[in-house]
């Protein structure tokens, strides 16, 4: 019998129940009977915070509804305001990979080392497109920007053959 503090339903749903002797009484974890679905509860115990879909064998933080809008079927969904990735190496190096205000950010601590912006524009160490800010831009429009305090490119062909730049109008 499920009680406040877990048990086996008749469905074969296990739940397991946070202490019954303080204040936090609530559900910490529920393994579907039925499904196989398994959901982490958040601290109050009322919302999933973390589920694993086993029929989709997808994974959810921040939804109980993972889904691919690409088709994928396997896939870790993130759902909220200012979701990240976080990757921590054993050297105390921090990735992260995070969606903010429709960008998708890459950080290596707090720097924004990468951004794709709502444009689908690719900057390298700026957050938005100008001529003013120093970094790389691969613009959606077709235009590459580089800016930089001192020569902004190098050209280098290793071996004698080839063309070192090519200026092309129209396609031609």
């Amino acid at each position: 019998a499920v009680t406040n503090q877990g048990g086996v339903q008749t469905d074969g749903t296990l739940e397991f129940w946070r202490s019954p002797y303080n204040s936090n009484v609530g559900k910490a974890v529920e393994i579907d009977g039925p499904t196989g679905d398994i959901s982490f509860y958040d601290d109050t115990g009322t919302s999933q915070a973390l589920y694993w879909d086993a029929s989709a064998e997808s994974l959810a933080i921040g939804t109980t509804s993972p889904s691919s809008t690409n088709g994928f079927n396997k896939f870790i969904e993130i759902e909220g305001s200012s979701a990240s990735l976080v990757l921590a190496d054993s050297d105390a190096t921090t990735w992260e990979i995070g969606s903010a205000g429709g960008n998708l950010k890459f950080f290596e601590g707090t720097d924004t080392f990468m951004t794709i912006d709502t444009s689908g524009n690719l900057l390298v160490g700026k957050t938005s497109p100008d001529f003013d800010t120093v970094g790389a831009e691969m613009r959606a429009d077709g235009r590459v920007v580089a800016v930089r305090n001192g020569d902004p490119m190098y050209v280098t062909r290793n071996g004698s053959n080839g063309s070192l730049i090519n200026f092309r109008k129209d396609g031609s």
